[in-house]
């Protein structure tokens, strides 16, 4: 006996209310590490003073060999306490299978995390990656908590993000007309409440990404208040002044435009079509642009007003692949590159490419475990519904491109990083039963309310719960 439509209707929507209550707190504590981002709590707000390369070394030697949570106790706290709250959240009885599946899903990432603690075996600094592996799986929760909120709801994601970005954006505005001298950097380049200009270009990024999209989603809904955070993002990116931020915001905007224009006048097969064509010629360009880095920031960085080096990365880049030629396979290990800077004496924590940081920190294993995930995304999320099409694909896109000279590659605190591994839960199929089995309503919900509504559960695309044998599935 097949429930009627009306009750089947009601009952869904009972289920889904329940589990959108119950998660809610997930998607709260995602937007909070974003507001922390943008507050000095790390660093504390300062006189920017130019630094000769000598005491700069020896600074960066000395954050790097020690923990860094004895100075900044309440920023630690804060953290802690996300992750703590994200952690018991998932690991309630009616998420574990949630999230055990997301994990099969996206198997790659989930072996490029193992590798953190996995380190502990050959660094020679186990306190750096103790750390650094609680940050990883602290912020992997805190994305999985979000996603259970968020998923099947694309447009009320970029909403959300795009509102709390502006938000904190303007914020970023008001400290530079208000404090100039502790928020502008010595070569005129705002750098805010973050603490330096690549951080606050990179999060003006993505508001003008998440604001763009939730227009395009949502189409009127906050419509104006969408296109001022757009505005104030666009100020800010101007006021910090990175060129890679820049490329990476019109690469965003041009292919999110691109695909809002191409999908209302192509079939889908035609679009797919063209979009594979398209991935395969981007992977390619994506290769070349990396291995000849080098050579084409020389001819072009002069045109955008930045010396011929880059501001020394080419010199980094230079480090980073002898170290990697060292350790090529596992890495030096993720200690926040502390044993790479006490044996080379490098004056700044990354490389400034985050292709390179993630091989020289995990090798080449770890970069190859990153393309593969990538991949599994793109499986994905060409079986989903055009709107997660829409979020997802000028991001990841234009994150690739910004990690040629910004590395936020398995920086796990960054929000490049977060919003991408967020995306990455987003693109895996979702959707409803088609049919119903034999049960009863209140049955039904306790069912959904276990494995979630319209969760694969058996790890293939399409194989949904309650639906009966023999029916061709897809996820709606």
């Amino acid at each position: 006996m097949q429930l009627r439509p009306m009750v089947q209707n009601r009952t869904l929507r009972s289920a889904e209310d329940l589990w959108e209550k119950r998660w809610r707190l997930g998607a709260w504590i995602f937007l909070a590490t974003i507001v922390i981002q943008g507050l000095p709590l790390e660093r504390g707000l300062s006189h920017p003073q130019s630094v000769l390369l000598d005491e700069l070394r020896e600074e960066t030697v000395a954050t790097v060999t020690t923990l860094g949570y004895q100075n900044n106790f309440l920023y630690t706290a804060i953290w802690a306490l996300l992750y703590m709250t994200s952690v018991m959240l998932v690991i309630r009885k009616e998420a574990k299978r949630t999230v055990l599946w997301v994990f099969q899903q996206q198997w790659p990432l989930a072996l490029s995390l193992f590798l953190v603690p996995l380190s502990l075996l050959w660094t020679e600094y186990p306190g750096k990656v103790l750390m650094s592996s609680a940050h990883a799986i602290g912020t992997t929760f805190i994305t999985l908590v979000a996603y259970l909120y968020y998923r099947g709801k694309p447009g009320l994601f970029v909403r959300h993000l795009g509102l709390v970005l502006g938000a904190t954006l303007l914020l970023q505005w008001l400290s530079v007309l208000l404090l100039p001298d502790l928020t502008i950097y010595a070569d005129d380049r705002w750098m805010g409440m973050t603490g330096q200009p690549n951080g606050l270009a990179g999060m003006a990024y993505c508001g003008i990404w998440a604001n763009a999209t939730a227009i395009v989603l949502n189409r009127k809904a906050f419509k104006a208040l969408h296109l001022l955070a757009v505005g104030v993002s666009i100020v800010v990116l101007r006021g910090s002044y990175s060129v890679t931020a820049i490329l990476a915001s019109t690469v965003a905007l041009s292919t999110l435009f691109l695909l809002t224009y191409v999908t209302k006048r192509m079939s889908s097969r035609r679009f797919w079509n063209g979009v594979n064509q398209l991935a395969i010629l981007g992977v390619m360009a994506l290769v070349i642009l990396v291995m000849e880095a080098q050579n084409l920031v020389q001819i072009f960085a002069p045109m955008f007003g930045r010396s011929s080096d880059l501001t020394g990365r080419v010199f980094l880049w230079q480090d980073a692949i002898k170290l990697i030629r060292e350790k090529p396979f596992l890495g030096w290990g993720f200690d926040d590159n502390a044993q790479v800077i006490v044996k080379t004496g490098m004056a700044f924590i990354q490389y400034h490419d985050g292709y390179l940081d993630v091989a020289v920190r995990g090798g080449l294993i770890a970069l190859f475990l990153l393309g593969v995930s990538l991949a599994v995304f793109y499986q994905n999320v060409t079986r989903s519904k055009m709107d997660v099409v829409l979020m997802t694909i000028p991001f990841v896109l234009s994150m690739l491109i910004y990690n040629i000279a910004q590395g936020t590659l398995l920086e796990f605190r960054c929000l490049v990083w977060n919003i991408y591994v967020l995306l990455l839960f987003m693109a895996l199929p979702y959707g409803v039963p088609r049919r119903w089995g034999k049960s009863t309503g209140k049955i039904m919900i306790r069912s959904i309310n276990r494995t979630g509504v319209g969760l694969p559960v058996k790890g293939t695309f399409g194989s949904f719960e309650h639906q009966p044998k023999g029916k061709k599935n897809h996820a709606v």
